[in-house]
C-alpha cells in the first residue's frame, strides 16, 4: 500500500489532504497520514470577530477528523525528516519513544511563524495575533480592535461615535448636491 504522509494542518496541509481524498477516493491502495499540533484548523481572517465577540469559537474552528473523512490525522509533533530513508519522526504520544513513519509521497505544509527580525523593541511589546490561543488571549484582556470599539451592538446611538443622526442615502445625497454639510456649514468651507 502506498503511504502520503502530510505535515502540517493549517490551511495547506488540510486542503491538499482534502484534495488527496477526492483524486483518491476510488483507490484503496493508497493511505493518507497528516501529522499536525492541533486536530483542528482555524480560519485565521475571521479571527478579529472572535476577539470582539461578534462571532464564537465554533465559527472559526473546523475539527480535521470531520474535514478528512479518509485521512488518518495524529496529533503530534515532527521531529525530524530523513529524505534518503524516506522517513518522519514525531514526537512521542502515549508511548515512551519517537514514532518513525515511512512515507512513499511528503508533503511539507508547516505554516509560518511571525518574523520580528529589523523590528528592534517589537518581540518584547507586540501581542501576537496569529491562532487561536493569541485570540483568546487578547479577548481576555479586552483589547479590541479600534474597528470593533464603536459596534452599533453595544452602542446606544446607532454606533455613530459622533453622536451625529444617521442619514439616509437620499437626505446624504440631497444635503451634499446643494451643498451642505451635516455639520451645518456650505461646501465651500468643507476641505
Amino acid at each position: 500500500m502506498k503511504k502520503i504522509v502530510i505535515l502540517g494542518g493549517g490551511f495547506a496541509g488540510a486542503y491538499a489532504a482534502q484534495a488527496l481524498e477526492k483524486t483518491l477516493r476510488k483507490r484503496d491502495d493508497v493511505e493518507i497520514l497528516l501529522y499536525c499540533r492541533e486536530n483542528y484548523t482555524v480560519f485565521q481572517p475571521m479571527l478579529p470577530e472572535v476577539i470582539s465577540g461578534t462571532i464564537g469559537l465554533t465559527d472559526v474552528v473546523t475539527p480535521l477528523r470531520r474535514m478528512l473523512r479518509r485521512t488518518h490525522v495524529h496529533v503530534r509533533e515532527i521531529e525530524s525528516i530523513d529524505v534518503a530513508s524516506k522517513t518522519v519522526s514525531v514526537a512521542a504520544g502515549f508511548k515512551p519513544h519517537a514514532h518513525v513513519e515511512p512515507y512513499d509521497h511528503l508533503i511539507i505544509a508547516p505554516g509560518t511563524v511571525t518574523d520580528f527580525r529589523g523590528l528592534p523593541g517589537l518581540p518584547e511589546h507586540a501581542l501576537p495575533f496569529k491562532n487561536l490561543a493569541d485570540a483568546l488571549e487578547l479577548r481576555s484582556r479586552g483589547t479590541v480592535p479600534a474597528t470593533h470599539r464603536h459596534s452599533a451592538a453595544t452602542r446606544t446611538d446607532g454606533g455613530r461615535p459622533d453622536r451625529q443622526p444617521r442619514l439616509s442615502r437620499r437626505q446624504w445625497r440631497h444635503r451634499h448636491a446643494n451643498g451642505v454639510h451635516a455639520s451645518g456649514t456650505g461646501g465651500a468651507a468643507c476641505p
